[in-house]
């Protein structure tokens, strides 16, 4: 009986919900009245402004904890880099979203009772997500319920409450010596030639290793910079590439000895004859000159097409030794 009146009471709320303002429409009207209200007030039209004792989230009606973060969302977008907020709406629409939506949980739900919450992480990690990534969904849900604490609308944040999951350590494997020497022999001529040889000296990241351009080599220093990088994100719908000029963090911006190996393979492009320049067209005629060609758009969609797919990346399985890049 119980489960049938909280059930009915969500639909209820659910359906109401859909005649009515979201909580972003709500805060943006009460801004531009504050803002009228208070021109009002420095031309001496009005003694005080009234809208100073309303709470625009105040209401009778609750709101659902669903419509609530995807508007978050949505303001997210204009705050944080575009690679972030693509990782924060992977995991909200595609995880969080379907997950919560036809349980009809409201604000209020969430705060009396951070079970609800703490079920979420148990769900996923019962499904063979990992620990990493269900702390990726917590972070995203912390900082909603954190913003609908600061604005007012739950008394606290009751993703404070539960138990986040324990974060793995990461066991790294690396290659001996004769696996490398072996791996060179393999990948020799492949176009992934390259990429390889500069994970494997330089523990380079695949953005660095993609965003690097010619006038990042310093061929009579033997030196070479790390300070630009080609990263993917997908951006309404279509993977793109983003090339910036930052790394992934600031003490990522460095300068390091250019090894004779790369020299070597480096100077060999340069000295390519006209007919296997064609063979690296980006090379030679892009306008922002990369080392490496930009991924073809045949890659691209096989990309695309792995992302798409259901908990591509998220399951535990046993990972095979791998370069960096």
């Amino acid at each position: 009986m119980v489960l049938t009146f909280e059930r009915s009471r969500g639909t209820e709320i659910y359906e109401r919900q859909q005649e009515e303002a979201s909580v972003q429409q709500l805060l943006d009207w009460h801004k531009e009245l504050t803002d009228a209200l208070q021109y009002a007030v420095a031309n001496n039209w009005l003694k005080f402004s009234p809208i100073k004792e309303v709470d625009p989230c105040l209401d009778n009606s609750p709101v659902l904890f669903t419509d609530f973060i995807t508007d978050w969302l949505k303001m997210m977008k204009s705050r944080v880099e575009i690679t972030t907020y693509t990782s924060y709406e992977r995991a909200i629409i595609h995880k969080i979203v379907p997950y919560f939506e036809p349980l009809h949980y409201t604000l209020q739900d969430m705060e009396q009772h951070p079970k609800y919450i703490q079920d979420f992480y148990q769900h996923e990690l019962d499904r063979g997500l990992t620990a990493n990534t269900v702390i990726h969904y917590h972070a995203n849900i912390r900082k909603c319920l954190q913003y609908a604490f600061q604005i007012g609308m739950i008394r606290s944040n009751p993703a404070d409450r539960v138990e986040r999951p324990r974060k793995e350590k990461f066991k790294s494997e690396i290659y001996s010596g004769e696996e490398l020497e072996q791996l060179f022999k393999v990948i020799q001529g492949d176009p992934s030639e390259f990429g390889v040889i500069m994970a494997a000296f330089y523990g380079l990241r695949r953005s660095e290793i993609v965003g690097l351009k010619w006038d990042a080599i310093d061929f009579e220093n033997k030196k070479i910079s790390i300070q630009h990088t080609v990263v993917t994100a997908k951006v309404n719908g279509t993977v793109t590439e983003i090339a910036r000029d930052k790394t992934k963090t600031k003490s990522s911006c460095r300068t390091l000895p250019l090894i004779p190996a790369c020299d070597q393979m480096l100077n060999n492009w340069v000295t390519v004859t006209s007919a296997q320049q064609a063979t690296f067209i980006h090379i030679w005629i892009s306008p922002v000159r990369y080392l490496l060609p930009m991924p073809s758009s045949e890659s691209s969609r096989r990309r695309q097409k792995c992302e798409n797919e259901p908990d591509a990346g998220d399951k535990k399985e046993k990972q095979p030794k791998i370069l960096r890049f």
